[in-house]
């Protein structure tokens, strides 16, 4: 054995020794006193003391983990939405952000100024109707 083997040992006996001197007579007196406890159970529950600020009631709840993001988020799908005639969104059934199906009405249009759109075209189409029929007939005559 080195010197310094000898010397851990021997200074852990003197440990031992010391401890059993001041208090450990006490203590080895109180063990022999107390009676054996019939399980682990028992013997854990006569070496853990609690104070009542130690002790909590158990309560049945959900762990959650939370995780703190800086950024923007973007859609795995999405589709832009362009209505194919002019006019005012009259009614809107959906939300930015809501989910929809295909097929979905989305909302209704004014249709006022389509339908002033199409009387303005139907009038040109029979003003250029009459006038075809003008020049037909100056064509007949000469």
């Amino acid at each position: 054995m080195s010197r310094r083997t000898l010397w851990m040992a021997a200074l852990a006996t003197l440990g031992t020794v010391a401890v059993l001197a001041l208090g450990g007579r006490a203590w080895l007196a109180r063990k022999a006193a107390a009676p054996a406890p019939a399980s682990p159970v028992a013997a854990l529950a006569l070496a853990i003391e609690l104070a009542a600020s130690d002790v909590a009631p158990v309560v049945r709840t959900d762990l959650t983990r939370a995780l703190t993001v800086n950024g923007s988020l973007r859609a795995a799908n999405s589709a832009f939405v362009k209505a194919r005639v002019p006019g005012e969104i009259r009614e809107l059934g959906v939300r930015e952000g809501d989910r929809v199906a295909a097929g979905q009405l989305l909302g209704r249009l004014d249709a006022t100024e389509y339908e002033w759109r199409q009387r303005q075209a139907e009038d040109l189409a029979r003003s250029a109707e009459a006038q075809l029929q003008i020049a037909e007939r100056t064509l007949a005559n000469h």
